[in-house]
């Protein structure tokens, strides 16, 4: 039976996280400088890893959560097509 390195399994999420986080915070530098459609994968990405690593009830998950939906609104999506940009995300998972 091979033997499993945890230590190396934790190192790899929190590389996978710090990688979340900072396509997170790259999106919100350009949403902030008009740059949305920029600015939309990215943030879609890092929320794509915060929920595969830590669910979508984390508080960290829903951070980024909510700042995709702000995201969004800013592109001008209505609430339908959220719901719908959400529901294709979850389907990804």
């Amino acid at each position: 039976m091979a033997k499993v390195d945890y230590w190396e399994i934790v190192s790899q999420q929190a590389i996978w996280m710090g990688y979340g986080t900072d396509l997170n915070n790259l999106a919100l530098l350009l949403q902030d400088t008009d740059r949305l459609a920029e600015a939309e994968p990215l943030m879609r990405r890092g929320l794509i890893i915060f929920v595969r690593s830590l669910g979508t009830e984390h508080p960290s998950s829903r951070t980024v959560k909510g700042n995709y939906i702000g995201l969004l609104q800013a592109m001008g999506r209505t609430e339908d097509e959220i719901t719908g940009d959400f529901a294709s995300l979850l389907q990804e998972f």
